[in-house]
C-alpha cells in the first residue's frame, strides 16, 4: 500500500521534528513560558510550537486536508478530503494486558478540576471502582494513559469531559492492541472523544457494570 506507507513516512517526519523541539524545550524547563487558557487550563509555548511544527509539516504534504487542533482550532480543508487531528503517537507493537480479575488490575483515570468535568459523577464512579481494583492512578494526560493501556502498563481507563485531541490516537491504539473502547453507555463510536471506558474484553465488562451501577 504505497499511499499509506508514504503518509506514515510524512507523519513520522512531522512527529520526530516536533519531538526534537520538545526535548530541547524541556531541557530548559526553568525558562518554559506557560500561559492560562481558562480556569485551571494551561498551555506552554512548547505545546504551541510542537503543534505548529506538526501542522506545517503536514500542510506541506497535504495542503488540501483539514485539521482540528487543540491550540490552533479547526482549519477547513477541501471538500471530501480527510481531516487530521492534533494528536500523534508512534505505533509500535502493542497488546493490552491479559488480566481478568479486577482485584489484580491497575486502573488509570483523569480527575475533574475547576471549570472542567463533573466531580460528583467522577466521585461516584471512583467510589464504585476503587474498592474493587488493585489501584487507581492519575497521570494527567488521557492520551498517555490510553497509550500505556495499549502497552499493557495499565489494565483499564475511564474519564469524561474529553476532546478529540485527547482521545483520537489513544483510542485507536487500544483498539489495535486488542482492547475495547466505549462511552459510559457501552456504545462504541468511531472515536470516543467525550466519555471513554477502555480495557480488555473481560475487564471492560466488569468495569462497565460497576460504572453504570454508580451513575444510574
Amino acid at each position: 500500500m504505497p499511499a499509506l506507507t508514504g503518509l506514515l513516512t510524512i507523519m513520522e517526519k512531522a512527529a520526530r521534528k516536533a519531538g526534537g523541539k520538545l526535548r530541547r524545550d524541556f531541557g530548559e524547563i526553568e525558562h518554559l513560558q506557560v500561559s492560562q487558557k481558562g480556569p485551571a487550563d494551561f498551555v506552554s509555548k512548547a505545546d504551541e510550537r510542537a503543534e505548529d511544527t506538526i501542522f506545517r509539516e503536514l500542510e506541506i504534504a497535504r495542503p488540501d486536508w483539514g485539521f482540528l487542533m487543540e491550540e490552533g482550532g479547526e482549519i477547513a480543508g477541501a471538500e471530501g478530503k480527510p481531516r487530521g487531528k492534533g494528536a500523534w503517537l508512534g505505533n509500535r507493537r502493542l497488546r493490552v494486558s491479559a488480566r481478568r480479575q479486577l482485584n489484580e488490575a491497575l486502573i488509570a483515570t483523569g480527575t475533574p478540576y475547576k471549570g472542567h468535568g463533573d466531580f460528583d459523577e467522577w466521585a461516584k464512579i471512583f467510589g464504585a471502582i476503587g474498592p474493587s481494583v488493585a489501584g487507581i492512578r492519575r497521570f494527567g494526560a488521557a492520551s498517555l494513559d490510553l497509550a500505556w493501556l495499549a502497552a499493557g502498563r495499565y489494565d483499564g481507563f475511564w474519564e469524561s469531559g474529553l476532546s478529540p485531541w485527547d482521545t483520537a490516537a489513544g483510542c485507536l491504539l487500544v483498539r489495535e492492541a486488542g482492547g475495547f473502547v466505549t462511552d459510559y453507555r457501552g456504545r462504541s463510536p468511531h472515536i470516543a472523544d467525550v466519555q471513554v471506558l477502555a480495557a480488555n474484553d473481560i475487564l471492560h465488562s466488569k468495569l462497565h457494570k460497576l460504572l453504570v451501577g454508580a451513575i444510574k
